[in-house]
């Protein structure tokens, strides 16, 4: 129990450390690393301090988020007949595809993603995943 908790404390206050500098909490965590007070230790001191993970490198991977307004790197295309879907993927010059599917059968909602790529008959990979009953998925 105490390597499970030391764990999670470690997890925590090098999370802490990694904040983006957007961040409210990354000035805390900040001048927490650089001046831990000598008395009253707050909860992030404190985990710094018994860690003793003041003085690591660590670095922050900052994420990044697409424009609201900028366009999918990607095409979706549902066609209204077989034979249409048949004649654009003939002029298709995409060198992979992704063809995906959901249905409902016997109280179950499921999916599933198959990825072709040009050329080759054979899928290179393939997910599917159980979404639940109806009223869930």
């Amino acid at each position: 129990m105490e390597l499970a908790l030391s764990k999670a404390c470690h997890r925590a206050a090098v999370r802490l450390l990694t904040l983006p500098h957007t961040h409210p909490l990354h000035r805390i965590a900040k001048d927490a690393r650089r001046r831990p007070p000598n008395k009253h230790l707050g909860s992030v001191d404190l985990a710094i301090a018994t860690l003793n993970i003041g003085n690591a490198k660590m670095e922050t991977i900052t994420p990044t988020t697409d424009e609201p307004l900028q366009q999918p790197r990607f095409k979706t295309e549902i066609l209204a007949s077989r034979e249409l879907s048949i004649e654009s993927e003939a002029k298709d010059p995409a060198d992979y595809r992704v063809y995906s599917d959901g249905s409902g059968l016997k109280e179950g909602i499921g999916a599933a993603a198959v990825i072709y790529k040009k050329g080759v008959s054979q899928p290179l990979g393939h997910l599917k995943a159980y979404l639940g009953p109806p009223h869930h998925a």
